[in-house]
This record gives C-alpha cells, sequence and structure tokens, in this order.
C-alpha cells in the first residue's frame, strides 16, 4: 500500500493554529501566565509569513475566493492596525491561511487542546491549586462557582463551544447519547454557574439535534432535492439576531417601567449597550473603547463597562465593514453547511449567532473554531443533504 502523502501546509496550519489556541485558552483560566511576555509577536508573524507563503505558491483560491479573502483582511487588519485590538491580525489571517485544511482537524484540534485545559483548569480549581472564583448571585444568594476559568459565564462559553465541535466533527449521526449529553451540560451549567445563556443555549441545540435527528431518519426515505426556500432564512438568523438587539438597545429607555423589565432580562446589556452607543457612536474601522469588566476577581467594580453583544460590540470596537463581514460570514457558514449535508455545523452556526445576542465571544480564537470555516475543506465524510432535513 502507498503510504499517504503529508499534507505540509495543512500540517503548518494546525500546528500554528494550536499553539495560538493553547495560548488564548490558556489565558482564560486562573492558571498563571507562562508565556514570554512578547510571544504574541511571535504569533503575528507565523501566521502572516504561513498565509502570505501559501497565497504566492499554493495559488488554490479562485478568483471569487481571491476577493473574499482580501475583503476579510481589509476587514479585520485595519482596525486590528488602527486600534489596539490587534488580536484581529491572527484571526484574519487564520481565516484565510485555512484554505484546504480540513475543517474536521480543526474542530478536532479545538476539541482536544480545549478540552485538556478546561479539565486542567477544572481539576486544579477543586485541588486548591488554582482559585475557584465563587460569585454570589443577589438577591438569591446563590453561588456561581468559575471552576478555574476567569468568570463562571466564561467556563459555561467553553462548554458551549466545545460541544459545539464535538457533535459537529466527521459529519457523524446524531445519537440519543448525545443528546442526553447536550442536555445534562446544559443542567450543569445552570446548576454551578447559573449561565442563562449558556443553558439557554444548549437547551435549544438540544432540540435542534433532535429535529435533526428525526428528519435524518425521515430522509432516508425522502427524494434527493436541493434544500428548499427554508435554507435562505435560515441564513438570515445572523442578521435577525443582530437587527433584533440593535432595536431593542435603540428603543431603550432608561426608567421605564417595560424597558427596564427587558434590561434586568438581558442583565444589563440594553443599558450598557446603549451607553456605548451614545458615548462613542460608529465608526467603519472601529476604535478603542476602554472597558472595565469582571473577572479573575469577586471584587465588586462600581465602575463596570462591558459590551457584551458581540453585534453591538463589534460594531463600536471594530466598526461597521467588520460588522458586515463577521454576518456574511456567519450566513455563508450556515448555506455551505446546508449545501453540503453538514446540517450539523449550519446549526451550530445558528446557535453561535443566537448566542452572541448575550455574549461576546463570537470572534475569539479560545472559543469559536467556526469561523475558520470560511476557506477550509468541508469534504470529510460529507452526505447527501436529504440525510438532514433536506427536502
Amino acid at each position: 500500500m502507498k503510504e499517504k502523502k503529508i499534507d505540509w501546509w495543512e500540517t503548518g496550519f494546525l500546528i500554528i493554529y494550536g499553539i495560538i489556541l493553547l495560548h488564548d485558552f490558556w489565558d482564560t483560566t486562573m492558571f498563571p501566565a507562562i508565556w514570554p511576555s512578547r510571544i504574541g509577536y511571535l504569533f503575528f508573524a507565523a501566521v502572516i509569513l504561513y498565509t502570505l507563503a501559501k497565497l504566492i505558491w499554493k495559488k488554490g483560491y479562485t478568483k471569487k475566493e481571491g476577493i473574499a479573502a482580501l475583503a476579510v483582511l481589509a476587514a479585520f487588519c485595519i482596525p486590528a492596525l488602527t486600534t489596539e485590538y490587534s488580536f484581529l491580525l491572527e484571526i484574519g489571517f487564520l481565516i484565510v491561511g485555512a484554505k484546504d485544511v480540513k475543517l474536521d482537524k480543526i474542530l478536532k484540534v479545538y476539541l482536544v487542546i480545549g478540552t485538556v485545559v478546561l479539565l486542567a483548569a477544572f481539576a486544579a480549581s477543586q485541588m486548591g491549586w488554582i482559585e475557584n472564583l465563587v460569585y454570589v448571585r443577589q438577591p438569591s444568594g446563590r453561588l456561581r462557582n468559575s471552576f478555574g476559568i476567569i468568570y463562571p459565564t466564561d467556563f459555561a462559553a467553553h462548554i458551549f463551544y466545545l460541544t459545539l465541535a464535538g457533535t459537529c466533527i466527521d459529519n457523524r449521526r446524531i445519537t440519543v447519547s448525545d443528546l442526553f449529553l447536550v442536555l445534562v451540560l446544559a443542567v450543569f451549567v445552570w446548576m454551578e454557574c447559573e449561565a442563562k445563556t449558556g443553558f439557554v443555549c444548549l437547551g435549544m441545540y438540544t432540540v435542534l439535534l433532535l429535529v435533526i435527528k428525526l428528519c435524518s431518519i425521515a430522509g432516508e426515505r425522502m427524494s434527493k432535492k436541493e434544500p428548499g426556500r427554508w435554507a435562505y432564512l435560515l441564513c438570515a438568523v445572523p442578521l435577525l439576531c443582530c437587527i433584533f438587539f440593535w432595536w431593542m438597545t435603540a428603543h431603550f429607555k432608561e426608567g421605564d417601567t417595560f424597558w427596564e423589565k427587558w434590561d434586568s432580562l438581558f442583565s444589563g446589556r440594553l443599558w450598557l449597550s446603549a451607553k456605548g452607543i451614545r458615548e462613542y457612536g460608529f465608526s467603519l474601522f472601529g476604535q478603542t473603547i476602554p472597558e472595565v469588566g469582571n473577572g479573575r476577581s469577586i471584587e465588586v467594580r462600581p465602575d463596570y463597562f462591558f459590551l457584551d453583544d458581540a453585534y453591538i460590540r463589534i460594531a463600536l470596537e471594530y466598526g461597521i465593514v467588520m460588522l458586515l463581514v463577521v454576518l456574511a460570514v456567519l450566513a455563508f457558514l450556515i448555506w455551505k453547511g446546508i449545501k453540503l449535508g453538514r446540517i450539523v455545523i449550519a446549526a451550530a452556526v445558528i446557535m453561535i449567532a443566537v448566542h452572541s445576542i448575550m455574549e461576546h465571544h463570537l470572534l475569539e480564537i479560545a472559543y469559536n473554531p467556526f469561523l475558520f470555516g470560511l476557506f477550509a475543506d468541508w469534504s470529510k465524510s460529507t452526505r447527501p443533504v436529504t440525510d438532514g432535513c433536506g427536502k
């Protein structure tokens, strides 16, 4: 038998991505920093040189992909160079550099590294090696554990994104065990972290997986057709989520009983987002906005100001151009998932869009690996669209 030839371009990407992921994921834990202070420059150099070399020598981009790649690089690099959010440079070049890399391998690298670091932080926090930050929810008095992560909702977000990746790898069929595990994780993040967003989104994802499983069973007896108009509606979910929260923020009135109740439901995010828009406004390519967030300490911060909604955050800090590009990328990922029969990935991206209404992790390497699917190779074990909710 002929030995399988190693794709060094793919291997190189996975190594670079894995190292950056390990660094960024580690930074969300209470473990002490073990990295040299200027290692970020090395990451920048590695991902930029790799991507540029790939563009020059591999030349695997079609004309449309080339235009899309330039748009992504412009949207990410301009705010990275003109504001303090330099990490955007890594994300932009990683998205473009993932061209022809197996998406399943990217998800596996994320799942393995993320799971190992998260379990290590969990175990260390329970053994007293690092601090388990415990917050008290007022006025209920319920305890919220962070389990070695810098904040309880960040721990829940790690569980959320790792669950999405784990269910999407290799396009395997969803089992009853998968449904049970996702439901158990949803209950766990609620009982131990009181993370409303994580609980609701994992619960919704369980329902989506159940629908996909039922449609998959029925799909084996259905004629093979292209996805119908419903697919276009699903692709619009990220835009609808963005419009929904923007509309809520635009109509929010401080002191109004009706809107105060809604703001309480959104944990103060409407007031914070409205304040951000009022004080800083929008720009094409973003601006540096000073923030004071919770995390790494149980100390109450009276000057707290943090933009949790990902759509408002992107528009204010990274620019309107970035927001439009990100919405287009999310819509494309959903469409590609439906088109190629990777229905679970489409469902995962939909849930990321919903999750981003309340949380800011959409553009963070430590959380979201699906962004790198824009130019990646989805061909691993794909099945006909009719195996998952096709017409």
